[in-house]
């Protein structure tokens, strides 16, 4: 409890006199002093049991009322330095009154706890003078230990035990000057001396040393927790700007690749065919070049997000396979795809990732392959309650050099610089692909011979699940859409604020519904107020009012008024994880990243619309059963 007294009287002193300091500066010898009571308070146990000895010792040759006085002196001594010193050096005194309290306070415990040296020397002879020496020696050493780099300090504890060898001396000659023993006391003195002063010199520039050590390492400390928040700093401005990055470069995209999408659904001219699949193949691979650059962002921030599910190997080979039959076939390359019948068996991972794997391995078998073809191999071999399954991706392309295969899976990395002019690339798939497969707990790697094709293997040790549920998707039709509700087209309110995308909108569904516009979240939520809509599109970043904010108003609006849940699909440029976070978290049923294709919207909607039938359906069977009932 004392101790916790004098570190709160430190910490409220003035700041010229604070004994605690910063790695940035150098403590003053009243700083010093400070930190010298405290250790040797923290002795208390250890002088108070020397004290004993010494009592124990000396009653043996000089009177009880000697010894009780000095035991008195001695107790009071302590007491003063235990108790009442840190009050009184630091609670209201000043610099100069501190040190000289606590430099009093020290000498008088030399003093005091030295008094013995001279009792031995008067009673004890030789012997006695052997044994004040070793006692004082033992003094010296705590005194340099203790006050080493304060020079008050180890003055005002070192002279009172230097006064009492010269007094033994003299006591041990009989105060008649002996020149065998005053020489023998003064030689022991002056090696007690030097060697206490040798001592405290080493001890001092230790001290030095380490505060100079814990200086250097409180600034490097500080550098580095500097360094540290220029990089959260850095890698928050990066995370904005690709957030902003991201909407600005998806909202045109999605302008180019909807109206292509639009544009090859009308009857065209083999030559104007042509024109928008060149535009619509060049929408998709700056489309593809940004998801991969936000991957990547996501991946070095930490931010990926994995959804374990039950899924089957099978399944997601056979779904891959299924996206690239065509591409193959125009550039008149056979696409294969091999299954074991294990692979049937479900395991515990994310699909949507191993499918993003897998796709960026069959892209790349396709663009370096001009002859032969391409064919991807699911294995799967039980072992207890886990599966090993393994994808395998073959090619009949050029191939991969030595050297080539030491470094394909480094970002921007290409086999070399011709394959960059000849093929394209930013080189950033091969580098996903495997800290995805690292994040899932997998291995990936690559056989290839130069000229002789390449096969990359990616394997998982798996958990087995129980079957994930049938998946009942379909492929979206304009009938789907349009039969949803018997005999009536669906109503969609389109919330977007830039001109392009709510044309592009338009267009996709101009023969599937009838489409209202609202270009800000507040007209959208005042429509939605006014009118019933099977469908809301909502955009995220709009003026007067966001996408979050009317989604939110519209959910309040329908639990205040008892009104039916209208589906909301957010469609927006807005594609980070948090943006879909956001997005769901506010009320919305999905979330669809631009830019958007017809097949896109149509599925999602559809989704939505049918999901929607049967929410009412059940209700409308709940209130006839209870109104039967």
């Amino acid at each position: 409890m004392t101790e916790d007294r004098l570190s709160h009287s430190r910490k409220h002193a003035p700041s010229d006199i604070s004994v605690s300091h910063g790695p940035s500066t150098t403590p003053s010898a009243t700083e010093r002093l400070g930190d010298i009571m405290l250790i040797r308070r923290r002795q208390i146990a250890f002088r108070l049991a020397m004290m004993v000895l010494m009592v124990v010792f000396f009653s043996r040759y000089v009177s009880f009322a000697v010894m009780a006085e000095w035991t008195i002196v001695y107790l009071a001594l302590q007491a003063w330095e235990f108790f009442v010193l840190p009050w009184a050096a630091f609670g209201t005194a000043t610099g100069g009154l501190r040190s000289a309290l606590c430099l009093g306070t020290i000498a008088l415990n030399s003093i005091i706890f030295g008094f013995p040296a001279i009792l031995w020397t008067i009673y004890s002879g030789l012997l006695g003078l052997v044994c004040a020496a070793y006692l004082l020696s033992g003094a010296i050493l705590n005194t340099v230990f203790t006050t080493r780099d304060c020079k008050p300090a180890f003055i005002a504890s070192l002279s009172p035990f230097l006064i009492y060898v010269t007094a033994g001396a003299l006591l041990a000659s009989g105060l008649h000057l002996q020149l065998a023993t005053v020489g023998t006391v003064a030689i022991a003195g002056a090696m007690m001396s030097t060697s206490a002063v040798i001592l405290w010199i080493a001890a001092s520039r230790t001290q030095r040393s380490e505060s100079a050590a814990l200086l250097a390492l409180g600034e490097r400390e500080l550098q580095l927790e500097r360094a540290l928040q220029r990089a959260e700093e850095a890698s928050q401005a990066k995370s904005a700007f690709l957030a902003n990055m991201s909407h600005e470069l998806r909202t045109p995209l999605n302008g180019v690749l909807g109206m292509a999408s639009v544009l090859a659904r009308t009857p065209l001219a083999a030559d104007q065919a042509e024109m928008v699949d060149v535009i619509h193949g060049s929408a998709k691979s700056l489309q593809t070049l940004l998801s991969d650059i936000l991957d990547l962002a996501k991946i070095e921030a930490a931010q990926i997000d994995l959804h374990i599910e039950a899924v089957t190997p099978a399944e997601i080979g056979r779904n891959v396979a299924a996206l690239f039959g065509a591409a193959a076939a125009e550039k008149a390359l056979s696409f294969t795809v091999n299954v074991d019948e294990a692979s049937s068996d479900a395991v515990l991972t994310d699909g949507g990732r191993i499918a993003q794997i897998l796709t960026n391995l069959c892209n790349n078998a396709l663009k370096f392959t001009e002859r032969g073809g391409v064919a991807l191999s699911v294995r799967t071999v039980a072992v207890g309650v886990r599966r090993q399954v393994s994808f395998a991706v073959s090619d009949t392309g050029i191939g991969l050099s030595d050297a080539a295969r030491l470094r394909i899976f480094e970002r921007f990395a290409q086999a070399d610089d011709s394959i960059t002019r000849r093929f394209g690339g930013t080189g950033l798939g091969l580098s996903i692909s495997k800290d995805l497969c690292d994040l899932l707990g997998g291995h990936i790697d690559v056989t290839s011979a130069e000229g002789a094709g390449a096969t990359f293997t990616v394997t998982f040790d798996l958990p087995a699940a129980d079957a994930p549920l049938a998946s009942h998707a379909r492929a979206p039709t304009k009938e789907s859409i349009e039969h949803t509700a018997p005999g009536l087209r669906p109503r969609v309110l389109l919330v977007e604020d830039h001109p392009v995308n709510r044309r592009v909108v338009q267009l996709i569904l101009q023969d599937l519904a009838d489409v209202d516009t609202a270009v800000n979240g507040l007209e959208g939520v005042e429509a939605a107020e006014t009118n019933a809509y099977d469908v809301i599109l909502m955009d995220m970043q709009m003026p007067v009012m966001d996408g979050i904010t009317a989604t939110r108003a519209i959910r309040t609006a329908e639990n205040v008024g008892g009104r039916g849940h209208t589906p909301i699909l957010m469609l927006t440029a807005n594609a980070l994880p948090e943006h879909v976070n956001a997005s769901l978290d506010a009320g919305a049923d999905a979330h669809l990243s631009k830019p958007i294709t017809a097949e896109a919207l149509i599925t999602a909607m559809e989704s939505a619309l049918d999901d929607a039938v049967e929410t009412r359906s059940s209700c409308d069977a709940a209130l006839a059963e209870r109104a039967a009932g």
